[in-house]
């Protein structure tokens, strides 16, 4: 990120990004399943992909979009440890952003090519419920 930025400096509350932004990543990657999983009705595996990458793509663009913007704020702050803080989790959400959306076409496709989607609905907690109810 040094590298690339040129005057950022690692500090502590950069070292907290890294559970930052795993956390995002995670959450983004979170939406793209769930949609996916929601479109289990479309059969086609291009046009369910498709759908998938339309409605998760534009949801996580916006948060991601919002987030990055609401941490550059912390860039005009008079302290450098909170402003490299800024310009640091700035510019790594929007990198996650990019990289969750080049991974996911191809996380979901191998998760259906394998078969573990059919596998997982097997396992549902739901279904594990209704003998109980």
């Amino acid at each position: 990120i040094r590298v690339i930025l040129g005057h950022i400096k690692m500090n502590v509350l950069n070292g907290i990004s890294l559970f930052v932004i795993l956390g995002i990543g995670v959450d983004d990657a979170f939406v793209f399943i769930d949609t996916y999983k929601q479109l289990g009705h479309l059969h086609n595996p291009e046009q369910r992909l498709k759908k998938t990458f339309q409605i998760a793509g534009k949801a996580t663009l916006f948060t991601s979009a919002t987030t990055s913007v609401a941490y550059s704020a912390n860039i005009f702050s008079k302290i450098p440890a909170v402003s490299n803080f800024g310009y640091c989790m700035s510019f790594l959400v929007i990198t996650c952003y990019i990289i969750v959306t080049l991974l996911m076409p191809a996380v979901l496709s191998l998760w259906t090519a394998l078969g573990i989607e059919k596998k997982e609905k097997s396992t549902d907690c739901d279904s594990a419920l209704i003998p109980l109810l």
